[in-house]
Formats: structure tokens, sequence, C-alpha cells
């Protein structure tokens, strides 16, 4: 998946993120932005569990 260009709709299909982490990986992308995959873990509740599904 892109980073840079998704919607909330295919986030929510990734085991264990729901609708308000969807929304807070899309604030990010939107005010940060991400350099690799790796910065999904500076949101909060993405640890290394749910980032290794």
């Amino acid at each position: 998946m892109d980073l840079s260009n998704f919607k909330i709709e295919d986030l929510i299909k990734i085991p264990g993120i729901g609708f308000k982490r969807a929304e807070e990986i899309k604030k990010y992308s939107e005010n940060i932005g991400f350099s690799s995959v790796d910065d999904l873990k500076n949101i909060s509740g993405i640890g290394e569990k749910t980032f290794q599904k």
C-alpha cells in the first residue's frame, strides 16, 4: 500500500486497524507524512505487534 495515497476504507481491511486508528494514520500522513513504513510506529496504538501484522 502506498502510504502517501490511500483511503481509510483500505486501511480498515488490515488486521488490527480499525476506523479510529485508520483516521490517525490518515491525519499523520496529511500533517507529517511518511518517509518509511517504520513511521507507522510513531502513531499511538501501533506497536511492534500491530506493525508486524
